[in-house]
C-alpha cells in the first residue's frame, strides 16, 4: 500500500503508481485499484502528510514571486 504512495507522490498518476507498485490488471483495473487506494483513510492521510511536508506557505510563495518579478533579465 505504501509503495503505491511512494510512486503516487512522484507521478501524481494513480494508474501508473498502481502499475509500478505491482498491482495487476489493464488500465481500467489499475485505475479502479488506484481509486480504491486513494480513498483508503491510511493512504489519504499519508499523502496529505507528505504533501504538507513539501508545501510552501502562502508567504513563501509571495516572496518567491516578488523575487522573480523584481529580478533583472541580465541575471539570466
Amino acid at each position: 500500500m505504501f509503495q503505491f504512495v511512494n510512486y503516487y507522490m512522484v507521478l501524481m498518476n494513480g494508474t501508473e503508481a498502481a502499475r509500478l507498485a505491482g498491482y495487476a490488471g489493464d488500465d481500467a483495473a489499475l485505475a479502479s485499484t488506484a481509486s480504491r487506494l486513494l480513498s483508503h483513510p491510511k493512504v489519504a492521510r499519508e499523502i496529505d502528510t507528505r504533501l504538507q511536508q513539501h508545501a510552501m506557505s502562502a508567504n513563501e510563495v509571495l516572496a518567491r514571486y516578488t523575487q522573480i518579478a523584481r529580478g533583472d533579465i541580465a541575471d539570466v
